[in-house]
């Protein structure tokens, strides 16, 4: 059997791509941590501040306008719960696949 050509430009312009898609994906989640040690002011400016001084404002005024710590238990909650929901539904289902044969397993 002979062995399938190897296309080095192929390799490349996967890993080009790779890495476009990843700078696409992750480019508005590091955006976003940025703008949130931004002052309110330059979050906003136009055009966009690439260097600014970092502050923790924005944290205490959250802290101050809303009662965030309530909703943050509330997702904690809802988030534990539903992970303990699921594990006890998944654990029957894969002890029963793991040790009882079946049609499919």
């Amino acid at each position: 059997m002979t062995q399938p050509k190897s296309f080095p430009w192929l390799h490349w312009l996967r890993t080009l791509v790779a890495w476009l898609v990843t700078l696409v994906l992750f480019f508005p989640l590091g955006w976003l941590v940025l703008t949130a040690f931004k002052t309110e002011l330059q979050a906003i400016s136009v055009p966009p501040l690439m260097f600014f001084t970092p502050t923790l404002e924005n944290f205490q005024i959250v802290q101050e306008r809303s009662d965030y710590m309530l909703y943050a238990k509330n997702s904690l909650i809802t988030s534990v719960a539903s992970t303990i929901l699921g594990l006890m539904l998944a654990f029957p289902a894969a002890y029963a696949m793991a040790f009882f044969k079946g049609k499919y397993t």
